[in-house]
C-alpha cells in the first residue's frame, strides 16, 4: 500500500519535471 503510493508520487513528480522542461 505504502509502496504503491510512493510509486504514484514518484510518477507524478516525474511527469511534472517533464512538463516544466
Amino acid at each position: 500500500m505504502g509502496f504503491s503510493f510512493f510509486l504514484g508520487l514518484l510518477k507524478l513528480t516525474y511527469c511534472y519535471c517533464l512538463s516544466t522542461h
